[in-house]
């Protein structure tokens, strides 16, 4: 039985160093708070009770007469008591309708931005890639133009009989010699 235990033990353990959700993320029962929201639940619950318990005593204070301040008290006290039961549900409600907003907001992140963004990232690549096999074939006809004007020139003024000293319109570092 004690090696089950530890061995659970040992398994619970190795989930958490391998990524899975923390133990600051885990909780017992639906009714119980997560830890990492029990700090933002218990000042919420604390604000709510302490204002409701001061309305609660400046309205039992102010409506009662000198000789009835026993049952003003007892009346503060009942009042306390709801307001305490009202502000754990109301406290409740709203830090699991924060927290259930936050997981929607981050599975709404995870399954539908994160891959919209991948998916015009991968379209602006391939635009991207389109344009340099667009310059790089209109540099390539531009150049194959050029040499074809250099070799008309040339062969022209073989067949004129002069000399041609035009250097080529391109050197070896891309650069043209010819000017339009």
């Amino acid at each position: 039985m004690n090696d089950s235990i530890e061995r659970v033990l040992t398994e619970s353990d190795k989930r958490d160093v391998e990524g899975h959700p923390s133990k600051n993320d885990d909780r017992e029962a639906i009714w119980a708070i997560r830890p990492r929201w029990s700090t933002p639940y218990f000042v919420l619950f604390t604000l709510q009770v302490v204002v409701g318990f001061g309305i609660a005593t400046y309205d039992g204070v102010s409506s009662t007469t000198p000789d009835k301040w026993i049952q003003a008290y007892f009346d503060i006290i009942l009042r306390t008591g709801q307001i305490g039961i009202a502000a754990a549900i109301i406290t409740f409600t709203v830090i699991e309708l924060l927290s259930s907003t936050m997981l929607m907001s981050e599975w709404i992140r995870v399954n539908l931005v994160e891959p919209a963004k991948e998916k015009q990232r991968a379209r602006i690549e391939m635009r991207l890639e389109e344009g340099r096999a667009k310059g790089l074939a209109e540099g390539r006809a531009e150049v194959i133009a050029e040499m074809k004007d250099w070799d008309q020139r040339r062969r022209a003024a073989e067949q004129r009989g002069e000399t041609f000293d035009e250097p080529l319109p391109y050197l070896e570092n891309g650069s043209s010699n010819h000017q339009n």
